[in-house]
């Protein structure tokens, strides 16, 4: 009788979850569709609905990962009362999983938006400034990797000869987790970059940004973690501090026309940690979902090799294909404090894309559908961190 009890409150749990989901996709839905009905007579208001279901067969990269379906819904709105005015934009996500429910999620996201021209020119030089705040929660479970998201970004493009383009700027953001020891980090990066354009349809381009990232934790109380158990995962050596972390990245990239309609790039990107700081060390990140828990950018050195072909085909067909190599050597991660020796990491990830614009489309301004496959190889020489994993995602979307 107590495990037929049992079985009928996560029955009653997992419909009371799926109305709640379909309240909030139709909800979205019915917003979006009335705005794209006065859009037809208010130019202001522009934005898009989109879908995907997405296949991973290792959606928490294990060493022994099991399959997982993600629908993901997504809904945006501009407004731009003014034609060189400030703009605002609001989006909503959801995103569904089949087996892992209680990782289910949706997110909110607000931003404003202005650019501006300093003077008359025919290159498009600008000045660009932007503010956006995003709420992340999960629908049902757990709320650990719940968080807020409150950013700020400056920059401008400016030709200094015919063939030669600076656009440098400046973004901040703030991050923090309510439910994970207060967990928060600011983020500062300064960025600059000269492109120099040549006759032979060739561009240059040369990046440096300084970038910095301050942790702090407020609510030392370590809580139990009933999925780290459930995994098997490690939840001792857990070790709190508040640390500030430089880093230094510089980046080259080529990217040439080959014909008229097909483009190749190619770059190379270093990363360097200006000081001997290292990450936040706590073993419960491990079965985090959030990647800047999971595999902090900032706590690892080393290099990014990568190339991108480009081809637009007959039907509006639009064609893409990627490749890239990573050498990580890990200062500390998050979750990599239960071992003795330093991480070392080649991640090597392949992509491609094949999508389809449709022009004529009755009340919308278009409509695109795609797929996507992605598949990412991680050596390391920590055999928890080897895995491997197939990425195939259908996706389509509408714009008004």
């Amino acid at each position: 009788e107590w495990a037929g009890q049992i079985k009928e409150n996560q029955k009653d749990s997992g419909n009371t979850k799926m109305k709640k989901i379909l309240s909030i996709i139709l909800s979205a839905f019915l917003t979006v569709l009335i705005f794209s009905y006065n859009s037809l007579t208010a130019q202001e208001f522009s934005g898009g609905i989109n879908y995907s279901i997405l296949f991973t067969d290792n959606p928490y990269r294990l060493s022994n990962g099991t399959n997982e379906y993600i629908n993901s819904y997504q809904t945006e709105l501009n407004y731009s009362p003014f034609e060189n005015g400030p703009g605002l934009t609001y989006s909503f996500g959801l995103n569904d999983f089949r087996n892992l429910t209680d990782r289910s999620y949706y997110n909110h996201s607000v931003g404003l938006n202005y650019s501006f021209a300093l003077w008359d020119t025919s290159h498009g030089e600008n000045i660009s400034l932007g503010a956006a705040y995003v709420y992340k929660t999960n629908i049902s479970g757990e709320s650990a990797y719940r968080y807020n998201i409150y950013s700020l970004n400056a920059g401008g493009n400016f030709y200094l000869d015919e063939s030669l383009l600076l656009s440098s700027g400046y973004n901040y953001s703030h991050k923090n987790y309510p439910s994970l020891y207060n967990l928060a980090y600011n983020d500062n990066s300064l960025f600059s970059r000269l492109s120099l354009f040549f006759e032979t349809n060739t561009a240059l381009h040369l990046e440096m940004a300084v970038a910095n990232r301050g942790y702090s934790i407020k609510d030392m109380t370590v809580t139990e973690n009933t999925h780290a158990k459930n995994m098997g995962m490690f939840k001792n050596n857990v070790s709190l501090k508040e640390t500030n972390i430089t880093q230094l990245r510089s980046m080259l990239k080529i990217s040439q026309s080959l014909f008229e309609n097909s483009g190749i790039n190619a770059y190379y990107m270093l990363r360097n940690n200006l000081d001997k700081n290292n990450g936040i060390s706590l073993t419960e990140f491990m079965y985090s979902d959030d990647d800047d828990l999971w595999d902090d950018p900032y706590i690892y050195e080393g290099y990014d090799l990568g190339s991108e072909f480009t081809q637009t085909l007959p039907w509006n067909l639009s064609l893409k294909l990627s490749a890239q190599y990573s050498d990580r050597r890990y200062k500390e991660n998050l979750v990599d404090t239960v071992y003795f020796k330093q991480r070392l990491d080649a991640k090597k990830e392949f992509w491609f894309e094949l999508t389809k614009e449709f022009d004529s489309v009755p009340l919308f301004k278009s409509l695109e559908a795609g797929f996507e496959y992605m598949y990412i190889v991680n050596d390391s020489n920590e055999n928890y961190f080897t895995y491997k994993n197939n990425l195939f995602l259908l996706k389509v979307g509408i714009s008004f």
